[in-house]
């Protein structure tokens, strides 16, 4: 939804996250500039699950 801001058709492309024990499969955006957009928002959320998946 952060890339929502600067490219409103991005709401079109939903995200996928997925777990491959052990192992945490994001998908995002191929473009550089949609990825420096999109990735910091889910930082928080990719290391909670980093850490849970390490515990």
């Amino acid at each position: 939804m952060a890339g929502f801001l600067t490219a409103p058709t991005s709401i079109f492309s939903q995200a996928v996250t997925g777990m491959a024990d052990p192992s945490l499969i994001e998908n995002i955006p191929g473009n550089p500039k949609a990825i420096s957009e999109c990735l910091p928002p889910l930082l928080p959320a990719i290391r909670e699950c980093l850490k849970h998946l390490t515990e």
